[in-house]
């Protein structure tokens, strides 16, 4: 009789020893249970770079080089499975998978992606961290100089309407403008595109008033603009 006891309780007791625990489960990776087809195909940040590169089985990623000064991110992702939406930060994105440009605030910034199937059930999540710098005062000018004459009133980046007076047989007047960050602008200069490093740019004068504008861009999106009055006498 004892030993049919002990058997009983072998038989018993060993099935729970091998069972696996709460704790085991929770510490197992959440994405441990995701198939090949419940994936992204692709992750693209326009005109930008992620890293790690991208790999359908890592899900977490951040650009390369860390902040960016943008104000605004556009990405471009698919799933593998057709039959799955994706969802950035609740938002269904369109038939071709892009998304609208995205604004980012200074700081921390976090997209969450997921793969939803047709009833709404996530199946899988990636997370793309995003850090901007605070604002960067990219499109605006850090000097104004100009040929001849003096600007009225004294350059500051924040002024951005001035007068000239110039001799009036100069019929030529070189403005040079300096950007703040010369390799985040781009310049217009009455209309017409401008590189900082070619020195200067040339703008014909004729006898009375004359207007000169000088656009700067930012690769952060935004513009200022800077406008010259320039006055050659008529005598």
């Amino acid at each position: 009789m004892q030993k049919s006891w002990f058997l009983l309780s072998l038989f018993i007791i060993g099935p729970v020893s091998c069972t696996k625990s709460k704790k085991d489960e929770a510490s197992a990776p959440a994405n441990a249970a995701v198939t090949a087809d419940q994936t992204l195909s692709k992750l693209i940040v326009m005109n930008d770079q992620i890293e790690p590169n991208f790999d359908p089985f890592v899900y977490e990623y951040t650009l390369v080089g860390g902040e960016t000064y943008k104000n605004k991110i556009t990405i471009n992702t698919a799933p593998v499975n057709p039959k799955l939406d994706i969802m950035i930060n609740g938002v269904k994105l369109r038939s071709d998978f892009t998304t609208n440009p995205m604004p980012l605030a200074a700081g921390a910034n976090l997209f969450t992606i997921e793969l939803v199937d047709a009833t709404g059930q996530k199946v899988n999540s990636y997370k793309l961290s995003v850090p901007r710098v605070a604002e960067l005062p990219d499109e605006t000018l850090a000097d104004l100089a100009t040929s001849d004459g003096e600007l009225t009133p004294p350059f500051s980046s924040e002024i951005t309407s001035y007068q000239l007076t110039v001799g009036k047989d100069n019929g030529l007047l070189t403005v040079s403008p300096l950007a703040n960050y010369d390799d985040e602008a781009d310049f217009e200069i009455n209309g017409v595109a401008y590189s900082g490093d070619k020195g200067g740019y040339d703008v014909t004068l004729n006898p009375g008033s004359n207007t000169i504008t000088i656009v700067v861009k930012g690769k952060s999106g935004r513009s200022k603009t800077y406008t010259l009055t320039v006055t050659r006498p008529t005598t």
